[in-house]
């Protein structure tokens, strides 16, 4: 007893009159036929897979280039730097690896990243500016310590 696709258990018929061994055999070239498509369609999945998690990598080191060289003081990193920034703030739909493409390709809004990476920045440097202002006052002015140690005696 063989059963359908909505589970009711069905005796199998007598195969059709007029039919050969050859004839019901063409029946299943068309399951064949699927399958190879399948088959071709997850290896093709497989290896977009292959190359989102690449462009993923490429567009997490990049952020990782400008965020961490932001206050870089070598050359090198300088140039990371900039050139990361440079990536980031090109709006290029040519490239295959450009930063707009990699967003897109991963369904991320390239405006609304780059938007937050700019204000990410402006925040960082605002406080880097914050904290310079509060060491130049403290040089001025003498560290708090000693000034309470003075105070103190």
């Amino acid at each position: 007893m063989e059963t359908t696709d909505i589970g009711r258990a069905v005796e199998p018929g007598p195969a059709p009159q007029g039919q050969n061994d050859t004839e019901q055999f063409r029946l299943f070239e068309a399951e064949t036929v699927v399958f190879d498509k399948f088959d071709e369609v997850v290896r093709r999945k497989q290896h977009l897979e292959a190359e989102k998690n690449l462009m993923l990598a490429i567009l997490e080191e990049g952020i990782s280039c400008f965020q961490k060289q932001l206050f870089a003081r070598s050359q090198k990193g300088k140039t990371l730097f900039r050139d990361a920034e440079a990536w980031i703030l090109q709006c290029d739909v040519d490239r295959l690896f450009s930063f707009e493409s990699i967003c897109e390709t991963l369904g991320i809004a390239p405006n609304y990243l780059r938007s937050g990476l700019i204000v990410w920045k402006n925040r960082q440097l605002a406080h880097e500016r914050e904290a310079s202002v509060y060491h130049m006052e403290s040089h001025v002015t003498g560290p708090p310590v000693a000034t309470s140690l003075l105070s103190a005696g």
